[in-house]
């Protein structure tokens, strides 16, 4: 199953004046989305997808459209009540709400950063992968989970060997709430290291894999998604 989350609010655009939920504005041959859902286009006939969001925005309507573009088999379009900060709160959500299996293997991703030619990481049962992003290509690779993240870019996006695992894992790792104001970055640590402490729990070990930055593309900010429209980017169909 792969399950992405689109239920956050596009803080930063509205803050510059764009009141399109992010993952719908025009982008080169199409919206947001459409290159979101390109990125996992090898899986589209095997995996089944759910899609979190806020029933708000004609968002439902709009992503629904996106996935028949293109041609995804399985999935679901799942909103959410009171969508929280963070994206693994929202996962949560989903996750109780969908009709597809539990026991099957899990990549959960963000809705803002592109990954052409994606592959999925080799899951096993005792291990939870974590994406991170090198800044550059001649970077050394740093060792160890925390200097992994410390020097490289979280990208978003865990791969679990099921959703019922997540479930369990991240529902009994209680960690002290944090406030916004801490900022997005401190945000995507903290509900990382309870997923990480509720599978340690388990017995399950995080294993970081870094990934080149030709290989992923950041649209989350107003700034990255400017710079893009005037970039070639690659066909999403």
């Amino acid at each position: 199953m792969i399950i992405i989350s689109a239920a956050g609010f596009s803080t930063r655009f509205r803050r510059e004046g764009i009141t399109t939920s992010k993952v719908l504005l025009p982008l080169r041959d199409g919206i947001v989305f459409d290159y979101v859902l390109a990125s996992f286009k090898q899986y589209h006939g095997q995996e089944d997808f759910v899609v979190v969001t806020r029933d708000e925005d004609n968002l439902p309507e709009e992503l629904r459209k996106s996935i028949e573009r293109a041609q995804v088999k399985n999935y679901e379009i799942v909103t959410v009540e009171s969508p929280q900060d963070g994206m693994l709160p929202n996962i949560l959500k989903g996750l109780e709400q969908t009709n597809f299996s539990l026991d099957q293997r899990l990549l959960i991703h963000v809705a803002d950063i592109f990954r052409p030619d994606f592959t999925m990481p080799d899951i096993t049962s005792q291990k939870l992968t974590i994406d991170f992003g090198l800044k550059a290509s001649n970077t050394p690779p740093p060792e160890g989970l925390l200097r992994t993240v410390k020097n490289t870019q979280g990208l978003g996006c865990y791969a679990l060997p099921s959703a019922a695992a997540f479930l369990a894992s991240y529902k009994n790792a209680q960690l002290p709430g944090i406030r916004t104001a801490f900022g997005e970055k401190v945000m995507e640590i903290v509900e990382g290291v309870r997923l990480i402490k509720g599978l340690s729990n388990n017995g399950a070990s995080p294993e970081p894999r870094l990934i080149p930055p030709e290989d992923y593309i950041n649209c989350g900010k107003p700034k990255e998604y400017r710079q893009l429209r005037a970039t070639d980017l690659f066909r999403p169909f």
